[in-house]
């Protein structure tokens, strides 16, 4: 399998998760009642939410189409790219998955907070896609020097876990509206997942708490490489994602959950996510044999 299709899937992916946190965050989920038309129309007046939305839906049929054709690509090339195929085929029941959620979301109209199940989900596959990608880059690479790479495989595999944990607690305290509950006091949110501000306040504080962790872990994944003197390229960027990231996480807090500073903050999140995922999967490509891989 080659890398283009499944990198492009990647960055469209990731779009789509930026889409999906403006709809949340402008409260746009509603702005096109009926599906598959939107407002009655096959294209509405593009203005406003409905804008926001129906974006949404563009992205979410691109997406689709472009996985039924990894999916196609994965049949064709199982034989000489087997984990590749197979986490393709994966990657298509995520997206059965997330789909399923959505509708149970809308129909049994479940409490905010449920939707965070959603993003949980929505970010696996793109950090399946991620590691798609870094397999079917590789193998045809010279994977160089070994040494000092097989450290970087069980620290990043830390940072993947706390960043994606994180990711999705983040994602239950927006859409649950504890957030807002915390620093807003909008007491009329309370729901049956935050039924009183002290909970509210109890998942913002963890959300706080874990992101130690998440500096962390990343710090770990830093240093290790750069005492190894490996994966230099991708330790910058992962050092550079995590300032950014503190900075929008205090701009998050100053602004009281402003739009902007949610969708950014989810943003870098997954950014963060797909980096350590890079960095792990590749720390394995390069410490274990090919033939074991494909």
């Amino acid at each position: 399998m080659g890398y283009r299709l499944p990198l492009a899937t990647s960055v469209a992916i990731f779009l789509l998760l930026i889409a999906g946190s403006l709809v949340v965050g402008l409260k746009a989920g509603l702005a096109c009642p009926d599906w598959p038309l939107c407002n009655g129309k096959v294209i509405p007046p593009l203005e406003g939410k409905v804008l926001v939305e129906y974006v949404h839906r563009l992205l979410s049929f691109l997406v689709s189409l472009m996985m039924l054709w990894n999916g196609i690509v994965a049949w064709r090339k199982r034989k000489s790219s087997p984990v590749p195929a197979r986490l393709t085929f994966f990657s298509l029941f995520l997206l059965f998955a997330v789909a399923g959620l959505g509708a149970i979301n809308v129909i049994l109209k479940l409490p905010p907070g449920f939707t965070a199940i959603d993003v949980g989900v929505a970010n696996l596959l793109f950090g399946t896609y991620v590691w798609i990608t870094t397999l079917c880059y590789y193998k045809k690479k010279d994977l160089g020097e070994v040494k000092g790479k097989r450290a970087l495989i069980k620290a990043g595999l830390a940072a993947t876990l706390v960043v994606y944990f994180q990711l999705v607690l983040g994602a239950f305290v927006e859409h649950s509206r504890a957030g807002l509950i915390a620093i807003q006091e909008q007491y009329r949110l309370l729901n049956f997942l935050v039924p009183s501000p002290a909970v509210a306040k109890t998942w913002m504080n963890t959300h706080l708490i874990v992101t130690y962790g998440v500096v962390a872990m990343c710090l770990w994944v830093i240093f290790l490489g750069k005492s190894k003197n490996v994966f230099k390229k991708q330790r910058r960027l992962l050092a550079l994602l995590l300032g950014f990231q503190m900075m929008v996480g205090f701009l998050t807090i100053y602004s009281q959950l402003a739009v902007y500073s949610t969708v950014l903050h989810m943003a870098l999140a997954s950014l963060m996510f797909g980096v350590c995922i890079w960095i792990t999967v590749q720390a394995w490509v390069e410490t274990h044999s090919k033939k074991s891989l494909y």
